[in-house]
């Protein structure tokens, strides 16, 4: 049975019968004896039968004598919705099989309908036929509920995204030939204040600076026989405000075998405010990036422990003496530029092994050296600034020239050396008194010491009681260091580990220095 109605496998029945055979159909001719004939007519029953489903079998089997097998069944057997047909029948049908020495083999088939037999007076035609309407109201009913079905989830899809169908004619101005509720709402519209305010197609919805990129979208979309478009670009509601939404859809034949534009308008304003900003976010920093003094570095700590290069700005590229971005980039190696000095590179290497978390930070001082070969300095901050999904570390250091100030400090040393090289060999004595906290700090040359610092708090206490100055010189002392006076004056006092009471002649003079009001 299920080869015969759902399979149509006629080789396979036919290679069933036995050389005795006979059949008898449902049709008032299917009524045939002997093997060839019959192999012949099912031969010709091929491709004629449509694809069918067979449900509720039952089959009984009897042995009326040895090695003779007659089997009795019915089943509901219908037409296939596919097969764009209509037939459900209730299947009768006997098989008698027979041992051979090929097996099993069948001898006969009896197939029949029982329209008559089921009631009495009623004729085959009336019957099949409210049979195949019963079946039909079954069919519909069942595509109704799919329907139903699809109705209600394309409801549920509507009401949770914010957008709404139409259906355009494929003409040049894509007039409407629907609009859906949630579409004209979209816009503030009733579907009749949408169909007026449009002048009733799509292109009376665009915003008109945008119009020509729609059109030119969609003609790009549709171009060798395209069905599918999508664009972008504003609409003007009716407060007056612009949304922007995604007009997107497809092309397909109606019944009539029309051309008809199938759409979504998908309202993405939120979206393309929030790109918009990110754009200008992006924009802003962008030129913060490649126009601030220091140079940024961003690069890779990988796990098997090379550096891969992230990005550069181009401070770095003038800070590093490079011409481009492209001679930069290619001269990255082992984490680092290879303008770096060699004898600064292991430096660096061990800097970044000190980072360990988010947000450890080292800074420090290397040089580099630029293609003619002069010197720079640079002081440097590299830190970890987040993690990638594998672990690795994301590095940055930002960079900025300290050449000049190298060279101050430079001169500034040697300048101090010559001082104290200056203030050894004489018998000079520099003196700084700081009046806020009364703290006299003296810097006096020893004979084979160098210069030694010595520090006096409580000064102006300390005067009046120590005798480090002579008692009648102390006044003077009080009123130009102490009191600020800054007067040049003479000045007669001790020496330090010098015996008490000896005094040695001075010539002082200071000047008043104030730094931030003290």
């Amino acid at each position: 049975m299920h080869k015969h109605y759902c399979e149509h496998d006629i080789e396979w029945i036919t290679g069933m019968f036995s050389p005795q055979f006979s059949w008898l159909g449902t049709g008032e001719e299917e009524c045939l004896t002997g093997r060839a004939a019959c192999v012949n007519q099912f031969l010709n029953l091929k491709g004629a039968i449509p694809k069918c489903n067979i449900w509720d079998e039952q089959y009984d089997v009897i042995c009326p004598s040895e090695g003779i097998y007659v089997v009795m069944g019915r089943m509901w057997i219908a037409t296939d919705p596919s097969s764009e047909m209509y037939l459900k029948v209730h299947q009768r049908v006997t098989f008698v099989f027979q041992d051979t020495d090929e097996g099993v083999k069948c001898a006969h088939i009896h197939c029949s309908n029982p329209y008559q037999e089921m009631m009495a007076g009623e004729h085959f035609p009336d019957k099949i036929g409210r049979q195949s309407y019963n079946y039909v109201q079954e069919r519909l009913a069942l595509l109704e509920e799919e329907t139903k079905q699809q109705n209600r989830q394309l409801e549920v899809i509507m009401s949770s995204i914010a957008g709404g169908l139409k259906i355009s004619n494929d003409d040049d101005q894509y007039s409407f030939a629907f609009v859906s509720r949630e579409a004209a709402a979209l816009f503030g519209y009733t579907v009749e204040e949408f169909m007026e305010a449009t002048g009733g197609t799509a292109v009376g919805n665009v915003y008109p600076p945008d119009l020509p990129k729609a059109l030119a979208d969609c003609e790009e979309a549709f171009r060798d026989g395209g069905l599918v478009y999508s664009t972008r670009y504003r609409v003007r509601c009716k407060d007056g405000s612009l949304k922007w939404v995604i007009d997107s859809g497809k092309k397909a034949l109606n019944a009539e075998g029309q051309w008809m534009v199938n759409s979504l308008y998908l309202d993405v304003t939120r979206a393309e405010e929030d790109a918009q900003r990110l754009r200008e976010q992006t924009e802003l920093l962008t030129s913060i990036y490649d126009t601030v003094p220091c140079g940024i570095i961003r690069f890779l700590r990988c796990s098997d422990g090379s550096y891969r290069l992230i990005s550069l700005n181009k401070a770095v590229l003038l800070l590093m003496g490079y011409e481009n971005m492209e001679e930069g980039c290619s001269d990255w190696q082992e984490g680092m530029l290879g303008a770096v000095a060699e004898e600064d590179r292991i430096k660096l290497q061990e800097t970044y092994q000190e980072l360990k978390r988010i947000g450890d930070r080292r800074d420090g001082e290397y040089k580099v050296r630029w293609k003619d070969g002069s010197e720079h300095w640079m002081e440097g901050t590299s830190m970890i600034v987040g993690l990638t999904s594998d672990g690795e570390a994301v590095m940055q250091r930002t960079i900025v020239d300290i050449t000049q100030r190298k060279a101050l400090q430079r001169r500034l040393s040697r300048e101090q050396d010559m001082y104290r090289v200056a203030m050894e060999a004489s018998s000079s004595v520099m003196f700084e008194y700081l009046i806020d906290s009364d703290c006299f700090i003296s810097y006096e040359p020893r004979e084979g010491r160098g210069v030694i610092r010595n520090e006096i708090k409580n000064y102006s206490s300390v005067l009046r009681t120590d005798r480090i100055v002579h008692p009648d010189d102390v006044p003077t002392v009080i009123d130009n260091i102490c009191n600020g006076r800054t007067e040049v004056f003479e000045v007669r006092c001790t020496v330090p580990n010098g015996a008490q009471d000896e005094y040695i002649w001075y010539r002082a003079d200071s000047r008043m220095i104030i730094e931030e009001g003290s």
